[in-house]
């Protein structure tokens, strides 16, 4: 089996990257935003809930797929040091398809609820800013997770590394 981990290190890079570009989007709408009115209270930036609210759900869904790729989940060791290696295998493969089942269902929930929004023409309250904007980063993120999950499930990430290896090891 190919070392897919590795080829996936690039891809998450830059999806780290753009996430990091809506975090400073995020600190700099609101830092801005706070001095101005600290200045003068009719200094504002109008309509920047609705741009703090777009750039931080983006930062959000799109950071999320980049954990997946890297494999990077916090894990819980609670039976590691007790249980066999076959069964540890069993959780973290019963978890990866619980996992995957799991994206599978809400990305199927957050496009019918985003079309429905398109459908109805949703628009931000102050900027009129089309919803298919907030809906559009949930997408891709979820898509991408789900991709990643699948590589995850099927073992290509890390060849040769056991589900109880110390090197697999999460948080703890």
């Amino acid at each position: 089996m190919p070392d897919i981990g590795r080829k996936l290190e690039r891809p998450a890079a830059l999806i780290e990257g753009v996430a990091g570009l809506f975090l400073a989007a995020t600190m700099l709408l609101t830092v801005l935003d706070v001095c101005l009115r600290t200045i003068d209270e009719d200094w504002r930036i109008f309509g920047v809930i609705e741009m703090v609210q777009f750039t931080f759900d983006s930062l959000v869904f799109v950071a999320v797929p980049a954990v997946f790729l890297l494999g990077k989940n916090i894990l819980v060791n609670l039976f590691d040091d007790f249980v066999s290696a076959t069964v540890m295998r069993f959780f973290v493969t019963s978890s990866a398809v619980i996992t995957l089942v799991y994206l599978g269902f809400l990305l199927s929930q957050v496009i019918v609820t985003g079309l429905e929004a398109v459908d109805f023409g949703d628009t931000t309250q102050d900027l009129e800013w089309p919803i298919i904007w907030y809906w559009i980063p949930i997408w891709i993120g979820f898509t991408i997770a789900l991709v990643a999950e699948c590589i995850h499930l099927s073992g290509h990430v890390r060849p040769g590394v056991k589900p109880t290896d110390r090197r697999q090891r999460g948080i703890e």
